[in-house]
């Protein structure tokens, strides 16, 4: 079964202890992140629209709709999907 979803979006808490599924999440992050080179100020602003870190430090994952991202980017619409496609590739 997979994380809870709630309206604040996923926390750690969400995941098992012993946090494999939180730390595979990152490893295929920052492994597709590498490849992106020219791209890679398209997934910084996609992660932060998505991710935040809360006062006790703890990163929290927003739900957000793909069309709001992209629209919220300084990119055509296209391209921001592409970028973003990287990252639901396995």
């Amino acid at each position: 079964m997979g994380a809870a979803r709630r309206e604040t979006g996923y926390d750690d808490s969400d995941y098992p202890e012993d946090g494999y599924v939180r730390l595979s999440i990152g490893a295929h992050a920052e492994e597709v992140y590498k490849t992106l080179k020219d791209d890679q100020p398209v997934a910084e602003h996609v992660f932060r629209m998505i991710i935040m870190v809360n006062t006790q430090n703890k990163t929290i994952r927003k739900r957000g709709k793909l069309a709001r991202i992209v629209e919220a980017g300084e990119w055509d619409e296209s391209y921001g999907r592409a970028v973003i496609d990287n990252f639901r590739r396995e």
